[in-house]
């Protein structure tokens, strides 16, 4: 058979193949495309699971260690009371000691990230110290040693974790400690920890039967508190002090992947965990799937149109990853730690502890702090010196200090506030100093922003070419008076300041102005001002006073 047109059999048939071969290409690259979009995704949400799974497993961590910081601070005020009792003098009484130790020893703990309060305890449960505001009932006395943990009690606002320690055999009578955690601060530190959605920071008690307490929570909700449960988090712990598991949460019935680390030093009843819903860990890897789609489907129109549409494709999957990377970027960057700086120095300012919070402030990480005075770290000579000084004097007096100080931190210049005291060492250790910072600088310009405009309305007030006065709305007694109006009727400052309201008006308008007076709210007309019978009635008054 002839074909028309010239056209030879071969070409139509390779015309064919090469469309076949086309179309299997094409279909090669789409399942290549999609097999590579669905790794990616696979990936990305492998990588957001272990991402958030490092989070709250340093969260958790940071939170227990602060939790047992604070407690690790007050073992030692604990035994400075035990080994001040010791020591009594004649004529000192036991309970005079413990009040003069618990107050010496308030400020400290009020200053710890995590406040609590500590109180010794005799055989019958109540508190030993006289100024000690213990609770009415008497507490019920640990049996063996280490630390026994209560219930969260108390009422809103004055809510406690309270948690008991058997004290040291002694002739004093005492039989305990008590520490009692301040619940809504700890809520408050759970609440600062945890990502804004989804996010959960809570602190359990496990009991012996293997249930759990819930003692404080964030978000913090009435009903959660003292819940009582059986879940996975026990077996979990009894098979690891720390660790991680996904699982729905019987608190919230979420499903949250949760890590955990149990506190040692005694309080292994304690369980500090970290929770993200997997709504809210999965929200940012399911808001890319649509993403996703489309870049598939670019992809793969671009392969049907040519490589110009597929390069362009590619280019645009390039931005929306480079975009992704900087958003997780700017994201990890913005989260947060403890907000203030809390440093340990012994006596030649040498630092022995610094929390992560202190890189921020000065951008050097806590690790570069070791060993190293401020000098060292290249603080201004100026700074070092007002340090070096109150150090000397916390050292040798025993009293905290506040001081305030500018510091060219990597954000710039910031005015700081710190609280400078010794800690409670045993007898013979090397003292040490607990450095509390914070970051005032937000505030202190609001300070200066209010005094300057409150410098302007006096310098309006007491310049004003016209007669003013303010008086007190209750009592109607002149508070301030301006140039004006002394020079205008004729009295001096304290002579006006002397005066009330009605002393200006005739007996028989008194009452009618004072009621007036009181009903006026807001910017009122008064009425018109009768200059020469005021002078008239001032005469009289100074007739009559002289």
């Amino acid at each position: 058979m002839l074909h028309a047109g010239g056209s030879k059999p071969w070409q139509a048939n390779t015309g064919v193949t090469r469309a076949t071969g086309i179309r299997l290409a094409a279909g090669l690259m789409a399942l290549l495309v999609l097999a590579s979009m669905g790794g990616f995704l696979a990936h990305e949400r492998s990588r957001t699971s272990e991402e958030a799974i490092s989070l709250s497993g340093r969260r958790a961590g940071r939170l227990a260690d602060e939790l047992g910081d604070a407690m690790a601070v007050a073992a030692v005020a604990m035994r400075r009371m035990e080994s001040r009792l010791e020591k009594l003098a004649p004529g000192e009484t036991m309970a005079g000691v413990l009040a003069a130790l618990t107050a010496e020893q308030r400020p400290l703990l009020d200053a710890l990230p995590l406040p609590l309060r500590l109180v010794a305890l005799g055989g019958d449960g109540q508190p030993l110290a006289v100024d000690a505001a213990g609770p009415g009932v008497p507490e019920s006395l640990p049996a063996v040693d280490g630390w026994q943990v209560g219930l969260t009690r108390g009422t809103p606002g004055r809510r406690s974790v309270p948690l008991l320690r058997r004290a040291a055999p002694n002739p004093h009578g005492v039989a305990a400690f008590l520490v009692e955690l301040d619940h809504a601060a700890l809520v408050a530190r759970l609440d600062s920890s945890r990502t804004p959605v989804g996010g959960t920071a809570v602190l359990f008690r496990i009991d012996a039967d293997g249930s759990t307490t819930v003692l404080a929570r964030a978000p913090h909700t009435e009903a959660d508190l003292g819940r009582r449960e059986r879940g996975p988090l026990a077996a979990a712990v009894a098979q690891s002090p720390q660790g991680w598991y996904s699982a729905l949460t019987v608190i919230d019935d979420q499903h949250r992947t949760l890590s955990y680390q149990r506190l040692g030093g005694g309080l292994s009843q304690l369980v500090m965990g970290y929770g993200i819903a997997s709504d809210a860990l999965l929200a940012e890897w399911r808001a890319k799937l649509p993403v996703a789609a489309g870049v598939a489907l670019l992809l793969l129109g671009g392969i049907g149109a040519g490589l110009f549409r597929l390069e362009k494709a590619q280019q645009a999957h390039a931005e929306q990853l480079q975009a992704f990377h900087r958003s997780e970027n700017q994201f990890r960057t913005l989260a947060v730690n403890l907000p203030d700086v809390v440093v340990r120095l012994d006596r030649e300012g040498r630092h022995l502890f610094a929390n992560p919070a202190v890189e921020r402030a000065t951008g050097l990480p806590p690790r570069a702090f070791a060993g190293k005075t401020n000098a060292d770290l290249g603080m201004p000579d100026a700074q070092v010196e007002q340090w070096t000084a109150c150090l000397r004097r916390v050292f040798a007096s025993g009293q905290p200090e506040r001081l305030e100080f500018d510091y060219p931190g990597p954000d710039g210049p910031r005015h700081w506030e710190s609280l400078v005291a010794l800690e409670p060492v045993p007898t013979g250790a090397d003292p040490t100093a607990l450095v509390i910072s914070r970051d005032i600088t937000e505030r202190r310009r609001m300070m200066q922003a209010l005094q300057i405009s409150e410098a302007r309305y006096r310098q309006l007030f007491e310049r004003n070419p016209m007669p003013m006065w303010v008086y007190d709305r209750g009592s109607l007694q002149l508070l301030a008076v301006n140039d004006a109006f002394c020079k205008h009727y004729g009295y001096t400052a304290d002579e006006a300041l002397a005066m009330r309201l009605p002393d200006f008006y005739p007996e028989r308008e008194r009452d009618a102005i004072v009621a007036f007076v009181r009903t006026m709210t807001g910017h009122v007309y008064a009425g018109e001002w009768d200059e020469d019978a005021f002078r008239d009635r001032q005469r009289t008054m100074l007739r009559r006073h002289f």
